[in-house]
């Protein structure tokens, strides 16, 4: 275990080997004894850097210092969406850049203060989380570096303590006084000993613990790095994290960045890059004034101005739904892309995100019961899978591949039916696969394609609407894992993002099918009903509405053939779709809501029911002019021409012969 220290620590180490520097080799267990005595508890009564009793010890400084907590409130930063009932622990993260030469501003507006750089970016937190969340007393935590306390200042390992702090910043104070207050705090949590546990009583006590939420809510974390300026430095992203924190942000001076590690059961990528910016916006105007006031108005991002108001409510958030990606393989731009073709897609529906599985867990994600399908803000998931992926990291035999065949299809449908959520599997294809590869996937796919709640793609879908002359990038591939071309992952992007809006549309509740040329090949009354054709896409059509109907959906059969010709072929051996799977027309008229097909009346109009009195018609004059609509700007919307008399009667069509008349599909 190490904290970020020791992490920059390592990489400068391995920038002056890169550099043609040499290190020492020797093996010591120095950094576990500096360890140990820097985290050793201080004395009873010991006494901190003000000359005051340390936070750990005893008699007036301790109360004072537990007294600084009473009177704080939780700062509830559900600013994307409400906080669930059950936490995932799933985190994003997102990194804000400090502009050039705002660190040497700091620096000189802190000494004219008096205060350090770390107290001064602490400080200005502070108000931003008052004037946000309208609060004037809360708690952060402040991970302290323990490496001072044994002038270990080059040592690896997890010297990082969290210790909770005190935020104060009053509505009508002046932003340098919240300064000049967090500097004196801060300085008294960076004494030898001090442990989150000193002050656990009295938050408890100022009723902070939420179910399913932490304690502290933000964590606040200043490192400078010893090796100096980190210009070269990137970070790189991992997939998703986890943490049971809501919020952690992290300023490093020396790269130049401030990276925030984010809840995303209550915070996006958006509003945390919107919170960094702001905490930006606000050290600069704190350098240039630091005589501000705390409850001074706000800027936002369209450039008006808000007062925060000391009791003002915080406004609830219609919460956003996510998408749940995960893919045997390194997926690139694929996220991205996806999620712009969804939000083309769905631009006048709810905002949609992409939430990435860790890489190549995707069983593992699959079955994790907090992980990022279970979320209950999940819309849809989407699995992406490729055989040949299994091996590499190792080889594959046939036994594994064996095991993996059944795991993944049971793994699927357990997850359709425990979240009721719809979801798409999509087979990618290889560049170079083995005849067992594309084996094992088309046994699975042909097993998950009757499979209700699933939608599944095969590897030629993805080029089908959308052409891609190169697929596969051999070198992306050797060095990130990364198979496909930037083009063919905007092919896949659009493909799924046309799925999962199909699949988000409402499910019907009735469905209505023609039988001649549709249900069946033919027309049933001129060939006979032994004679139409009842295979290949008839047969899928067929076997999918009664798929439909085992979900619910009520089938109606719309056919201008008699009854008995409707059943001869819905009695067919090779018929999947059976009449017991419809309504049956006797039952009309017995008022529970049926629907039912019948026959219209010889001229063309329903029969009425009994009791029930015919409205007046009035007669229309043939030579009259067509009646039409208008727009609210005098322009015409559509005409309607009436129907002459004698019009809605049915006639024989021209060129085949006269059969029986159009039924209707009518409701009780």
């Amino acid at each position: 275990m190490s904290d970020l220290q020791s992490l920059l620590l390592v990489a400068a180490e391995i920038d002056v080997e890169l550099s043609g520097g040499a290190l020492g080799g020797a093996v010591t267990n120095r950094d576990i004894g500096l360890l140990i005595e820097a985290q050793q508890t201080g004395q009873t009564g010991q006494t901190g850097q003000t000359g005051q009793s340390g936070p750990t010890g005893s008699g007036t400084g301790a109360a004072e210092w537990r007294a600084a907590f009473h009177g704080s409130e939780r700062l509830d930063l559900t600013l994307s969406r409400p906080r669930p009932a059950t936490r995932s622990y799933r985190a994003g993260s997102v990194t804000v850049a400090i502009p050039d030469g705002l660190v040497e501003q700091v620096s000189a507006a802190a000494s004219r203060l008096a205060v350090t750089p770390a107290a001064f970016c602490l400080g200005t937190l502070t108000v931003l989380l008052a004037r946000r969340r309208q609060r004037e007393r809360f708690v952060l935590a402040v991970p302290v570096d323990t490496r001072i306390h044994a002038d270990a200042y080059d040592a690896v390992g997890f010297f990082g303590v969290p210790v909770p702090f005190p935020a104060e910043a009053g509505a009508t104070e002046r932003v340098e006084e919240v300064l000049r207050r967090t500097d004196v705090r801060l300085e008294r949590i960076l004494a030898k000993g001090t442990m989150f546990s000193d002050v656990l009583p009295v938050l408890a006590k100022q009723g902070l613990h939420r179910t399913n939420a932490p304690l502290v809510e933000v964590y606040f974390n200043y490192v400078r790095s010893s090796a100096g300026r980190l210009t070269r430095l990137e970070v790189l992203p991992a997939g998703t994290g986890y943490s049971d924190l809501d919020l952690m942000i992290t300023m490093t001076p020396d790269a130049g960045r401030i990276r925030l590690d984010h809840n995303l059961d209550i915070l996006d990528a958006a509003d945390a890059v919107e919170l960094g910016e702001e905490l930006v916006r606000l050290i600069v105007e704190a350098v240039e004034d630091p005589t501000a006031r705390v409850a001074a108005a706000v800027p936002t991002a369209d450039g008006t101005a808000v007062t925060a108001a000391p009791d003002a409510e915080a406004p609830v958030l219609a919460p956003r739904r996510t998408l749940a990606l995960a893919a045997t393989f390194a997926l690139g731009h694929l996220p991205q892309l996806f999620e712009a073709a969804v939000d083309e897609e769905t631009r006048d529906e709810v905002v949609l995100s992409v939430t990435e599985a860790p890489y190549h867990h995707v069983l593992a994600s699959l079955r994790d019961p907090s992980g990022a399908f279970a979320d209950p803000s999940t819309a849809a998931g989407v699995v992406l899978l490729r055989a040949q992926d299994f091996q590499r990291f190792g080889p594959v035999d046939d036994e594994l591949l064996a095991e993996l065949r059944t795991a993944y299809p049971a793994a699927l449908r357990a997850l359709s039916e425990r979240t009721r959520k719809p979801l798409i599997v999509g087979f990618l294809p290889g560049a170079c696969i083995e005849d067992r590869c594309a084996r094992w996937e088309r046994e699975v796919a042909a097993e998950l394609a009757e499979t209700p709640g699933i939608a599944v793609l095969g590897p030629e879908e993805w080029t089908r609407y959308h052409a891609v002359e190169e697929r596969f990038d051999e070198r992306t591939e050797r060095l990130a894992h990364l198979p496909f071309t930037p083009h063919f992952q905007a092919a896949v992007a659009l493909r799924l993002a046309e799925v999962v809006r199909a699949a988000r549309r409402p499910a019907p509740k009735v469905i209505a099918v023609d039988g001649d040329e549709t249900l069946w090949g033919g027309v049933a009354g001129e060939i006979g009903p032994e004679a139409v054709d009842l295979t290949g896409p008839r047969a899928l059509l067929a076997r999918r509405l009664l798929r439909w109907r085992a979900a619910g959906a009520l089938l109606v059969l719309v056919s201008n053939n008699d009854e008995a010709t409707v059943r001869a072929v819905l009695d067919r051996p090779d018929s999947p779709l059976k009449a017991e799977h419809l309504p049956d027309p006797a039952q009309l008229g017995l008022g529970d809501g049926r629907v039912a097909v019948r026959p219209r009346a010889p001229d063309g109009h329903h029969p009425r029911p009994p009791g029930r009195t015919p409205r007046p018609r009035t007669p229309v004059d043939p030579a009259a002019p067509a009646p039409h609509r208008t727009r609210p700007d005098g322009g015409a919307l559509a005409r309607h021409r009436p129907a002459l008399p004698g019009a809605a009667a049915e006639r024989p069509r021209r060129g085949r012969p006269h059969r029986h008349p159009r039924p209707a599909v009518v409701r009780q």
